[in-house]
Protein backbone atom coordinates (compact mmCIF):
# COMPACT_ATOMS: atom_id res chain seq x y z
CA UNK A 1 0.00 0.00 0.00
CA UNK A 2 1.23 3.50 -1.12
CA UNK A 3 1.34 6.58 0.88
CA UNK A 4 -1.93 8.39 -1.10
CA UNK A 5 -3.41 4.31 -0.83
CA UNK A 6 -2.92 4.58 2.78
CA UNK A 7 -3.98 7.81 3.06
CA UNK A 8 -7.47 7.39 0.94
CA UNK A 9 -8.70 4.50 2.72
CA UNK A 10 -7.69 6.54 6.19
CA UNK A 11 -11.53 5.99 7.50
CA UNK A 12 -11.43 2.32 6.47
CA UNK A 13 -7.89 1.55 8.50
CA UNK A 14 -7.40 3.99 11.72
CA UNK A 15 -9.91 1.36 13.72
CA UNK A 16 -7.90 -1.48 12.77
CA UNK A 17 -4.83 0.27 13.68
CA UNK A 18 -5.97 0.94 16.94
CA UNK A 19 -6.51 -3.33 17.30
CA UNK A 20 -3.63 -4.09 15.98
CA UNK A 21 -1.53 -1.22 17.85
CA UNK A 22 -3.01 -1.01 21.10
CA UNK A 23 -0.69 0.96 22.91
CA UNK A 24 -1.38 3.73 20.48
CA UNK A 25 -3.88 5.96 21.46
CA UNK A 26 -7.05 7.39 19.97
CA UNK A 27 -5.19 11.01 19.96
CA UNK A 28 -2.09 9.42 18.64
CA UNK A 29 -4.08 8.05 15.93
CA UNK A 30 -6.55 11.29 15.04
CA UNK A 31 -3.28 13.09 15.38
CA UNK A 32 -1.78 11.15 12.30
CA UNK A 33 -4.29 11.66 9.80
CA UNK A 34 -3.57 9.43 7.35
CA UNK A 35 0.25 9.99 7.53
CA UNK A 36 2.07 6.66 6.73
CA UNK A 37 5.71 8.03 7.97
CA UNK A 38 4.10 9.43 11.17
CA UNK A 39 2.44 5.98 12.24
CA UNK A 40 6.25 4.70 11.59
CA UNK A 41 7.38 7.13 14.35
CA UNK A 42 4.64 6.46 16.40
CA UNK A 43 5.36 2.83 16.55
CA UNK A 44 9.04 2.94 16.61
CA UNK A 45 7.94 5.62 20.17
CA UNK A 46 5.44 3.63 21.29
CA UNK A 47 6.50 -0.20 21.38
CA UNK A 48 10.46 0.86 21.25
CA UNK A 49 11.05 -0.73 17.61
CA UNK A 50 13.78 0.46 15.36
CA UNK A 51 13.23 1.48 12.39
CA UNK A 52 13.52 -1.37 10.20
CA UNK A 53 11.42 -3.03 12.41
CA UNK A 54 8.37 -0.92 12.37
CA UNK A 55 8.28 -0.62 8.66
CA UNK A 56 8.74 -4.49 8.60
CA UNK A 57 5.52 -4.80 10.58
CA UNK A 58 3.61 -2.04 9.23
CA UNK A 59 4.39 -3.69 5.54
CA UNK A 60 2.99 -7.02 6.82
CA UNK A 61 -0.10 -5.41 8.46
CA UNK A 62 -1.06 -3.47 5.29
CA UNK A 63 -0.63 -6.75 2.88
CA UNK A 64 -2.82 -8.40 5.46
CA UNK A 65 -5.18 -5.60 5.01
CA UNK A 66 -5.42 -5.51 1.32
CA UNK A 67 -5.79 -9.34 1.41
CA UNK A 68 -8.48 -8.95 3.52
CA UNK A 69 -10.69 -6.48 1.71
CA UNK A 70 -9.77 -2.94 2.60
CA UNK A 71 -8.25 -1.53 -0.89
CA UNK A 72 -10.26 -4.18 -2.67
CA UNK A 73 -13.03 -1.91 -3.85
CA UNK A 74 -10.58 -0.71 -6.21
CA UNK A 75 -10.29 -3.62 -7.40
CA UNK A 76 -14.08 -4.17 -7.29
CA UNK A 77 -14.95 -1.06 -9.33
CA UNK A 78 -12.14 -1.99 -11.30
CA UNK A 79 -14.24 -5.82 -11.92
CA UNK A 80 -17.38 -3.19 -12.18
CA UNK A 81 -16.05 -1.33 -14.70
CA UNK A 82 -14.86 -4.47 -16.89
CA UNK A 83 -18.57 -5.90 -17.04
CA UNK A 84 -19.87 -3.26 -17.75
CA UNK A 85 -17.62 -2.90 -21.14
CA UNK A 86 -18.61 -6.37 -21.56
CA UNK A 87 -22.72 -5.45 -21.89
CA UNK A 88 -23.72 -7.72 -19.40
CA UNK A 89 -25.83 -6.45 -16.57
CA UNK A 90 -24.46 -7.73 -13.71
CA UNK A 91 -26.15 -5.41 -11.45
CA UNK A 92 -29.50 -7.90 -11.51
CA UNK A 93 -27.51 -10.89 -11.42
CA UNK A 94 -29.20 -14.11 -9.90
CA UNK A 95 -27.57 -14.98 -6.59
CA UNK A 96 -27.15 -18.75 -7.54
CA UNK A 97 -25.81 -18.68 -10.86
CA UNK A 98 -23.58 -16.99 -13.20
CA UNK A 99 -26.70 -15.72 -15.17
CA UNK A 100 -28.33 -12.12 -15.08
CA UNK A 101 -31.79 -12.40 -13.56
CA UNK A 102 -34.68 -13.07 -15.90
CA UNK A 103 -36.33 -10.04 -16.97
CA UNK A 104 -40.38 -10.14 -16.68
CA UNK A 105 -42.55 -8.24 -18.73
CA UNK A 106 -44.62 -5.29 -16.95
CA UNK A 107 -48.08 -5.99 -16.75
CA UNK A 108 -50.65 -3.07 -18.02
CA UNK A 109 -52.82 -2.46 -15.24
CA UNK A 110 -55.34 -0.34 -17.42
CA UNK A 111 -57.66 1.53 -16.44
CA UNK A 112 -60.83 0.34 -13.68
CA UNK A 113 -64.21 1.21 -14.17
Amino acid sequence: MNKEQFAGHWNEIKGKIKQQWGKLTDDDITRLNGKREELLGKLQQRYGYAKEKAEQELSSWEEKLTLTGVGASNQRSAQAGSNQRSGQDFSRQNPRSNKPAQEFPKKDKGTRK
